[in-house]
């Protein structure tokens, strides 16, 4: 059924689901470090800026930097958006959020959302034969 969409409904659908997804991950990593489910709005338009910078930014990023590093440094991109990831949610969520040390929390979010994200990716292509990650990888070729 998606081959028969055309082709810029189908990266709006892409962008749209992993916006979601990237947002559910962001948001049930925040409650398991800090115990507090309930979100307010301010807190959910925080999760919806870093969700967005994930699912956008992440991957131009991604791009461009593995053209402009050597072959043998390019798994050096992974570590690059895990900082921003912990960085994004110390600046933007960890003020919605209750929690002792505000840095351990900000690593153990970036934590849990990269594992989930990869967590996901696993399952996906277990079960549905479909690699998720490539989603956001598509999403870098057609924004550049």
């Amino acid at each position: 059924m998606a081959a028969l969409l055309p082709t810029e409904l189908t990266d709006v659908v892409v962008l749209v689901g992993l916006l979601i997804f990237t947002m559910v991950v962001v948001y049930l990593s925040a409650g398991l470090v800090s115990h507090d489910w309930v979100m307010g709005s301010r807190g959910w338009v925080r999760i919806f800026v870093i969700a967005l910078v994930v699912v956008v930014a992440v991957p131009l990023l991604s791009g461009g930097l593995r053209d402009v590093l050597p072959a043998g440094t390019r798994d050096l991109v992974l570590v690059f958006v895990f900082i921003l990831v912990v960085l994004l949610v110390k600046v933007l969520l960890i003020g919605e959020l209750i929690v002792t040390d505000e840095w351990l929390a900000s690593l153990f979010i970036g934590l849990l959302v990269t594992v989930f994200i990869f967590v996901a990716n696993w399952i996906v292509r277990v079960l549905l034969d479909v690699k998720l990650l490539e989603g956001f990888a598509l999403l870098s070729h057609t924004l550049l």
